[in-house]
């Protein structure tokens, strides 16, 4: 046998183990890997995905793939499905003209869920770059990087190979691609195996990439309460903007105060003390860690004993809507989306009708597009994450960690 053909041989049987050990720990990727084709090509540096002749392809250079373990081989066949899944192939030029900080982040985003031990050469970790934090997105640390001087910087040496091959590869598999792709798999797989193996971070990172904000999450998960007393005086705040909820009505069993004399035959009044109806609308985008969630827990379970509620849960679209109440709250929680963000379904007319709220009190980190008219109740924003933002020029605005109550950019006192 020549030395090409030991070569080769040893290339496919890394290949095919890597590819059976990922399906087994991911079925999710596995499914990807049964859409893709394998291909081996001596022209190839190193390994790479990409659109060949209208199908997703895997591309990988014998010599390269020879010469690795089988761990090895299966990191990086790893590494280039999470560009994939992450949707870094849609990424062109004209939107991220930075080429350095496109790159890096793409890397550092596809190294950040895999033990880089067993990477080889000198992968761009997250562990280079203390400007980022675990966790951001790659918008995030594209913007991040991008106002840095990468061209002068020790730590972008070496990346002229991946530079090229990234520009290479740019836009040669669409989100639309992707997308199908993701879909496809969770709607054969089902949730609970599609999911398996991938973190919830992981799965709120694929849907961040492959949604871009104006796509729902078929991605389910369960999160648990924060610890301690809510942050917010919830009491206060529902006697403030809803009175006490109490209600006048009329009665016989009381003399009217005109006519005290006609008990029986000229109705009383009595007050009859009620919950006021609360809408709690639940951001489950894929940019609310759980950690957020866990926190808006603790804050509703503030809130169930002084109202009678109704909770949405929605990113792009409604994924449900009931009636709410404390012994739900005091279990683990499912959280239905992790897609994009759009705030307007929630608060459509067709849903306030038929709740009737009080007060509607949204629970989100602020980056979606809201309803250009205020609704025709009160509306509270509950922010919180690492940089919260208002997302609208009217209701209140609570953010989580201090209680403070601010109207648009104003203190409400």
């Amino acid at each position: 046998m020549r030395l090409n053909d030991a070569i080769l041989e040893k290339a496919w049987n890394n290949m095919r183990t890597a590819e059976q050990r990922i399906a087994w720990e991911s079925p999710f990727f596995g499914y990807y890997l049964g859409c893709m084709r394998m291909l081996a090509d001596p022209e190839s540096k190193t390994m790479r995905i990409h659109k060949c002749d209208g199908i997703v392809t895997v591309e990988f250079a014998p010599d390269f793939v020879s010469g690795l373990s089988i761990r090895q081989t299966t990191a990086v066949l790893a590494h280039e499905l999470n560009h994939l899944a992450f949707g870094h192939l849609a990424h062109s030029r004209d939107r991220y003209p930075h080429d350095l900080a496109r790159t890096i982040s793409e890397e550092v985003c596809a190294n950040e869920w895999l033990d880089v031990r067993d990477l080889p050469g000198a992968p761009v970790l997250l562990a280079h770059f203390p400007e980022l934090s675990p966790g951001q997105s790659f918008q995030e640390r594209y913007e991040i990087l991008a106002a840095l001087p990468l061209e002068d910087d020790p730590r972008a040496a070496g990346l002229g190979e991946e530079l090229k091959r990234r520009q290479q590869d740019a836009g040669t598999v669409s989100i639309a691609d992707v997308r199908r792709m993701a879909e496809a798999a969770i709607t054969d797989l089902g949730h609970p195996v599609a999911t398996k193996g991938i973190p919830g971070e992981m799965q709120r990172a694929i849907m961040r990439g492959i949604g871009a904000g104006s796509e729902a999450g078929d991605f389910t998960g369960l999160v648990h309460a924060a610890g301690g007393k809510p942050t917010v005086s919830w009491a206060a705040k529902l006697r403030r903007f809803l009175g006490d909820g109490s209600r006048i009505q009329p009665t016989y069993c009381r003399p009217s105060r005109r006519h005290p004399e006609m008990v029986g035959l000229v109705p009383g009044s009595e007050t009859k003390p009620q919950n006021p109806r609360i809408l709690l609308v639940l951001d489950s985008s894929g940019s609310m860690s759980d950690e957020l969630l866990g926190e808006v827990l603790r804050e509703i379970r503030g809130i169930l004993p002084h109202s009678e509620a109704w909770l949405i849960q929605c990113d792009t679209k409604i994924h449900e809507m009931r009636r709410f109440d404390l012994n739900e709250a005091a279990k683990p929680f499912q959280v239905r989306g992790r897609g994009g963000t759009d705030f307007r379904p929630a608060l459509s007319p067709t849903i306030l009708r038929k709740i009737r709220p009080g007060w509607i009190i949204f629970f989100t980190d602020g980056y979606g597009p809201a309803p250009e008219t205020p609704p025709p109740c009160r509306i509270a924003w509950v922010l919180g994450g690492r940089n919260p933002h208002v997302p609208a020029d009217y209701g209140e605005v609570i953010k989580l960690g201090d209680g403070s109550l601010f109207g648009g950019s104003k203190e409400i006192v």
